[in-house]
């Protein structure tokens, strides 16, 4: 049975020959919302592709691509090396298509994918991600892998580690996404393991540990054994773990180590007052070499006296562009001293992207999401 026909403006690219260099057909866009692509077209691009010189990147995120789809994006990459890129997150795919994929790149040697991204698909489970990882040890070309939110468990979880850390070629690997494995808190040698595995990947760039139940000890482990071998590291995402209000002096030393960390994503865990404070003194001692432009520190259980800290690293630290502190205490103080430090820079010329905009109620100051 032939396929139902690739979107019009995917066919109209390619009947036309424009020269098309990343298609990006995802279900959760105006245009797709109503019709998420299913197997069928994805199949059908994937056809139309096998002779394109051009494309490089797919991103078919947030539709309905089952297993048979993803078959067809393996055979896409067995016929057309020039495929870099494919993301695949919150579909419908599962080990069987993952296997499939495994199967391509290993009899293209790796192919030229260099980003795959499986993320929110429940159905990848440990059994592919354990033949994943099993690839990744001859693979030389993968630089970003996603499994973030899949069915990833302790098996698979561990597989990968041992794959990443004796891997010849995990120096290419520059991200690394891992948020919410299934199985509940790493121990500690789990945690020697991953800080293995990510000292291995020595050019890494981009790290997330979401939802990992990480506490301040397991921090400090992978502060002193991990992070020091990836001094390159530019975006970690700890979001959502088991950090402390005794945890202070554990992120100062991390900001330390990684002074060349542009992005760092420490919200949802419970930091309060106390770490607030000392994270926020970290950054403003590292003075020029603080390159810092991005910090989420939202809902974090921090009062007055952590985010009047704030408002300081943010007055004293120019490099900060984008601020997330919505979901944390904030009293008529810290209102108060907001206001004045985003006054401040309003009439400076600077511009900060922040998610909370203070107002003032018959001289009470408070906050409001923005």
């Amino acid at each position: 049975m032939p396929g139902r026909p690739p979107p019009r403006d995917a066919q109209n690219a390619i009947e036309y020959n424009s020269v098309v260099a990343a298609i990006k057909l995802t279900g959760n866009s105006k245009v797709l919302f109503n019709q998420r692509l299913d197997s069928q077209q994805v199949t059908a691009i994937a056809r139309a592709l096998e002779g394109d010189e051009h494309v490089h990147t797919l991103d078919l995120s947030y539709n309905r691509i089952d297993d048979e789809g993803v078959k067809a994006l393996a055979e896409l990459v067995r016929k057309n090396g020039n495929i870099a890129s494919i993301i695949l997150s919150n579909n419908r795919v599962g080990d069987e298509g993952v296997g499939a994929l495994v199967d391509a790149l290993e009899a293209t040697g790796g192919a030229g994918l260099q980003q795959l991204v499986l993320s929110c698909n429940l159905h990848v489970t440990d059994d592919s991600i354990m033949r994943l990882a099993d690839h990744l040890r001859g693979n030389e070309v993968l630089s970003m892998l996603d499994l973030g939110h899949t069915g990833m468990g302790l098996k698979g979880m561990m597989a990968l580690f041992a794959a990443l850390h004796e891997r010849p070629g995990a120096a290419t690997l520059e991200a690394l996404r891992l948020d919410a494995p299934t199985f509940r808190g790493p121990s500690e040698h789990q945690t020697r393991h991953l800080g293995n595995a990510i000292a291995a990947s020595r050019n890494l760039k981009e790290l997330s540990l979401g939802t990992w139940q990480l506490s301040d000890g397991e921090l400090r482990h992978l502060v002193r054994n991990a992070f020091v071998n990836v001094p390159g590291l530019m975006l970690l995402s700890l979001r959502s773990n088991k950090l402390s209000d005794m945890a202070g002096p554990v992120l100062a030393e991390m900001v330390g180590v990684l002074e060349g960390l542009e992005e760092l994503d420490l919200s949802g865990n419970s930091l309060g007052d106390r770490a607030a404070v000392e994270l926020c003194q970290a950054l403003i001692d590292l003075g020029p070499r603080c390159v810092l432009w991005s910090l989420d520190l939202s809902t974090n259980c921090v009062n007055d006296l952590g985010l009047e800290a704030i408002a300081e690293t943010i007055a004293r630290c120019p490099s900060l562009q984008v601020v997330r502190v919505w979901g944390n205490r904030f009293g008529r103080a810290a209102s108060e001293t907001m206001a004045e430090v985003l006054d401040q820079l309003a009439e400076d010329g600077r511009e900060l992207d922040i998610d909370v905009r203070p107002y003032c109620v018959d001289g009470a100051w408070m906050v409001a999401r923005e």
